[in-house]
């Protein structure tokens, strides 16, 4: 299946083994229409150089595109890839690019830079952000895109997502908001049920979204002091309000190794980093989009997570309040 044009955007932070699996298995797609945007977000190991290489191997040249835009990241486009015939070669002439960051600029950061690089170059109907710990099945793009291109007010729609390495276990069956302002994947950890239909759900899962890019460009990009984690619950909230609705389209599967990519150094380990973010990303939904009388009627957890948002940031040398310069934008 072709038609809609689909930029696929994978970000790869210290996890190269599993970035390869899933650009295997975005090769192995049944769907003609697509360009790959990779992201290295300033990964150890020299795995920037395992992507370029990989992607040169599936492709029949390369060009520098030298440093793009303010972030100064090393640009590379690929020509020509193998399989491609006719007129579908064509249009794929520059069908991938690597974007490589010296620094680790954070899910929402390293995304941002690809939606705009695809925005501008290749000009696609849809833009799908796939974690790199994600495996797609072969029919699963042509079966979202074809259930997205059927009204103008679907703004996103995701797979029934599983666990890699777990059979028959839930990952993701999309993102569901609670009063007192917490997120949650629905489903996860639970059997699989099968294919269910297509379901309206709150907002997709960003491991591995379709999102309209026309809806994207009307809701705005992800919030980028976000850095990590909500950052999907954020978006899907500014897609309601701009009157787009979300679907889990449960014929389509992939598979998730689930957790934050490169969590290899100490300071890491022991979730420092997830503390800061999450808690600090909750408090910003909640200030962004709920009403006072539910922020005080969970006071004592919103006092908490600011309070655990302070702690974790100042051990890692950033400063606490930051983030909430320009709450309301």
């Amino acid at each position: 299946m072709s038609g809609a044009h689909v930029a696929i955007i994978v970000l790869n932070y210290n996890g190269w083994e599993n970035t390869r699996d899933c650009l295997e298995s975005v090769m192995a797609l049944e769907y003609a229409g697509l360009s790959l945007f990779v992201v290295d977000n300033g990964s150890r190991d020299g795995e920037a150089g395992k992507i370029d290489r990989w992607l040169s191997g599936v492709s029949e040249s390369r060009e520098e595109m030298g440093a793009v835009g303010l972030d100064e990241c090393r640009a590379v486009a690929y020509t020509g890839a193998r399989g491609s015939t006719g007129a579908e070669a064509e249009r794929r002439r520059k069908w991938a690019f690597l974007l490589a960051n010296g620094v680790n600029r954070g899910f929402t950061r390293g995304n941002n830079m690809a939606i705009e690089l695809a925005f501008s170059r290749v000009d696609p109907d849809y833009v799908m952000l796939l974690n790199n710990d994600v495996v797609l099945k072969p029919d699963s793009l042509a079966i979202l895109a074809a259930f997205a291109r059927g009204s103008r007010e679907i703004g996103s729609v995701q797979p029934r997502i599983l666990r890699k390495g777990a059979s028959g276990v839930v990952d993701s069956l999309g993102q569901a908001v609670y009063r007192n302002g917490r997120a949650k994947d629905m489903g996860q950890g639970e059997r699989d049920p099968g294919p269910f239909g297509n379901v309206e759900i709150f907002g997709t899962c960003a491991a591995a979204a379709l999102y309209n890019a026309g809806a994207l460009k009307d809701a705005g990009l992800l919030d980028e002091r976000f850095f990590i984690i909500l950052e999907d619950v954020d978006l899907a909230w500014r897609l309601r309000l701009c009157g787009y609705t979300s679907y889990c389209v449960s014929s389509a599967v992939a598979y998730h190794n689930r957790g934050i990519s490169g969590t290899k150094r100490f300071w890491e380990s022991i979730d420092l980093v997830r503390s800061y973010n999450q808690n600090k990303n909750h408090l910003l939904v909640v200030l962004k989009y709920y009403p006072l009388e539910a922020i005080f009627n969970f006071l004592y957890l919103n006092i908490f997570r600011f309070a655990a948002a302070l702690i974790s940031g100042a051990c890692l040398g950033r400063n606490p309040f930051a983030p909430f310069g320009g709450i309301m934008k």
